[in-house]
């Protein structure tokens, strides 16, 4: 499955468009709430997941990852969260990664950064790459646009909140606001651990694939 995940509003209220196959699949919504984060993901099957992120809520623990982690429902009920982590490679080395719980599920997500080549976002369940997320490079007012590719259409409902956890971290750009902007960042990853982390055959894998049968479902 590729699915294209598109900013649409930026500034206070934020809001996203997903779309597969030439339609839409997917609506995230953002209306600006003081202190605190809360998107609402609607998909095209019915089913709902909320985004949540408010770090004066101690419910989850006070410890500061716990304050600090975004976390997602299903049907009210909370079902997962995601956390920036570092994770140790050697002496005195670490590496910077992303948690994220998913029900029963742990992945963990990777970016890495090719200059002009492209910047990526790597999902591993265990040792096994499940799903890969391009950042395009090029931003015009601030709308920024990302490409998912999952051999497996069911991980759509996982790759996509957090694909919107990242863009409101990393590139919110909350309160900015432009008739007319354009502007490109190259991210350059050092690290070689994090650099094998990316498999372009696995795109190519998806792309080769996405002609042979869809089902856009989470189920």
């Amino acid at each position: 499955m590729i699915a294209f995940i598109d900013q649409e509003k930026t500034n206070f209220a934020m809001s996203w468009t997903v779309s597969s196959g030439g339609r839409q699949i997917a609506k995230v919504e953002s209306p600006f709430e003081s202190g605190m984060f809360r998107a609402k993901i609607a998909y095209e099957s019915g089913q709902t997941q909320v985004l949540y992120y408010n770090p004066s809520d101690t419910t989850w623990g006070k410890k500061l990852a716990d304050r600090l982690s975004f976390k997602l429902f299903e049907n009210a009920e909370a079902i997962g969260f995601m956390v920036g982590r570092t994770k140790k490679t050697g002496f005195l080395r670490a590496i910077a990664y992303y948690e994220f719980v998913y029900y029963n599920d742990t992945y963990s997500v990777y970016e890495v950064g090719l200059g002009k080549n492209g910047l990526f976002l790597c999902f591993y369940r265990g040792e096994q790459i499940v799903a890969i997320v391009e950042k395009e490079l090029r931003v015009v007012n601030y709308r920024d646009k990302y490409t998912a590719y999952m051999l497996d259409d069911a991980l759509f409902c996982q790759v996509l909140p957090f694909v919107i956890y990242y863009d409101v971290t990393a590139y919110g750009d909350v309160m900015e606001h432009s008739v007319y902007s354009v502007k490109e960042k190259r991210v350059y990853t050092k690290q070689k651990e994090l650099i094998e982390k990316f498999d372009r055959s696995f795109i190519d894998a998806v792309k080769k694939t996405e002609t042979e049968g869809r089902n856009d479902s989470c189920q």
